[in-house]
């Protein structure tokens, strides 16, 4: 293969890992949320029937859903986009050099 061909399977690659990592990270800022809503109502719930034991559960939920949300927002910034196309770059030229398609087990 020539490397002009190198070069684009090397981009291919990176866009592709950005694109999903994207997508991942978005599913995670919906679960997050989704997590923490839950735990609100469930928070309220308990302490409209004043069961401790429901408060502390939802109560753990909003915290658990928060830092879900939270940590994949993180990633979404322009900064640790960069990184990681950055870093998908660099995995997709290793492994078109190295001839692997980066989707086998190997690479």
């Amino acid at each position: 293969m020539s490397i002009i061909g190198k070069i684009g399977g090397a981009l291919e690659h990176a866009v592709t890992s950005t694109v999903k990592g994207i997508g991942d990270d978005v599913a995670g800022i919906v679960k997050g949320a989704g997590k923490a809503l839950g735990g609100v109502g469930e928070l309220a719930k308990g302490a409209l029937t004043l069961n401790p034991k429901e408060m502390g559960k939802g109560a753990l939920d909003v915290g658990k859903g928060a830092f879900t949300t939270v940590t994949s927002g993180m990633s979404l910034t322009p900064e640790a986009l960069a990184g990681s196309a950055g870093l998908n770059l660099l995995k997709g030229g290793v492994d078109e050099l190295k001839g692997n398609d980066g989707n086998s087990e190997n690479g």
